[in-house]
């Protein structure tokens, strides 16, 4: 079996290169037109990607409003999603746009506050907030690992199976056995396989802000903390 057939546009071709700026050979050329294939195909049973999100919380109060606690668990799963599935050349085209995958968020959310101070005069509240976003592919194209979204070598941003979304993949070092990187006869490290060698998203952030009133004065301050990404 050859594949599926897949009807394709056409587009009006646009020539240029590194070497010179702008688009020097733009059609038409006078009375001449010209059209070329377009470089992707659509699948005609495209249909909308479908999102299913679920919420759960507490708002918790200790000590008659001087400690509060809100805690938020959130899921959502994405089925039918659009991917563009890269294609061999010898089909003609680049790309097929179908539904590809399935992705699921989980996000936690942790806010604690303190209100130690609160009198007519003078007021202070503080507040720490937690929170993190987790994105993994489950599925993609029928055999497809790896999808490319952006970058023009290596490395690269990618989504695969398995992986948050996105990952940084590129060429690792060799390792032996035990973990540690091979060096050559000079102390320098060896090429490796190519692997995800980093996290696009943060691990987590931290946030904290605090707020000083007296009388009409207020004074505010907010701190934020990133970890990883």
């Amino acid at each position: 079996m050859a594949g599926d057939y897949y009807d394709s546009y056409y587009d009006t071709p646009v020539y240029g290169s590194g070497f010179s700026s702008g688009t020097p050979i733009l059609y038409p050329v006078g009375s001449v037109v010209a059209f070329t294939p377009y470089y992707k195909i659509y699948d005609p049973n495209l249909k909308p990607q479908n999102t299913k999100a679920y919420e759960i919380g507490t708002d918790l109060t200790f000590l008659n409003g001087l400690v509060t606690l809100n805690y938020t668990y959130s899921r959502q799963n994405v089925t039918d999603q659009i991917f563009e599935v890269p294609l061999a050349g010898s089909t003609g085209a680049r790309s097929l746009t179908t539904n590809g995958g399935a992705v699921h968020t989980n996000v936690h959310e942790i806010t604690l506050g303190a209100n130690p101070i609160s009198t007519r005069n003078f007021n202070w509240d503080f507040a720490f907030n937690f929170s993190k976003i987790d994105n993994y592919v489950d599925e993609l194209a029928e055999g497809v690992e790896s999808i490319m979204l952006g970058g023009f070598v290596e490395p690269q941003v990618r989504a695969g199976i398995g992986y948050k979304f996105p990952v940084i993949y590129g060429v690792g070092y060799k390792r032996n056995e035990n973990g540690d990187i091979v060096v050559n006869d000079k102390g320098m490290p060896q090429v490796g396989e190519e692997q995800v060698i980093g996290n696009v998203s943060p691990d987590f952030r931290l946030g904290f802000s605090t707020t000083l009133e007296y009388r009409k004065l207020r004074l505010s301050a907010v701190l934020d903390w990133k970890q990883g990404g």
